[in-house]
């Protein structure tokens, strides 16, 4: 979960493991609040459009996303290449959950590699059928 603070045109991300946005509401006239940053105190406020109120936000969050990634990005990868017989194979590097020498590779993204390729590798043990980068 980041959590996006809006101050003096940056953003800055931070951890928001319990932070929740919530809408705030003008105590003078009921209307919604709208965040505006006071560039002279440095902290966020909360302005209403209606009456011109203004108070200090009491929570400095203006915007959560909240990221949800698979667990395993391998896990993705189909058992069945291995059984391809267009895929290259390599008995250069070991399986690291039982040590066969036996795998196919590929080149793909990781969703967290931004763009950059890597290889993955599959190993041709039936039995185990793991699956590294």
């Amino acid at each position: 979960v980041f959590c996006f603070v809006g101050l003096f045109g940056r953003f800055l991300r931070k951890w928001a493991l319990s932070m929740s946005t919530a809408m705030e509401f003008c105590s003078e006239c009921n209307n919604l609040l709208y965040p505006l940053e006071n560039v002279e105190k440095r902290v966020l406020m909360n302005s209403c459009r209606t009456c011109g109120y203004l108070e200090e936000a009491k929570n400095p969050c203006v915007y959560v996303r909240r990221v949800e990634t698979e667990r395993d990005e391998l896990a993705r990868i189909n058992t069945d290449v291995i059984s391809d017989p267009t895929m290259p194979r390599t008995n250069v590097h070991p399986c690291p959950a039982c040590g066969s020498m036996d795998a196919v590779y590929f080149q793909g993204r990781l969703k967290s590699a931004e763009g950059k390729m890597s290889p993955f590798y599959v190993c041709r043990n039936r039995n185990c059928l793991h699956r590294w980068t």
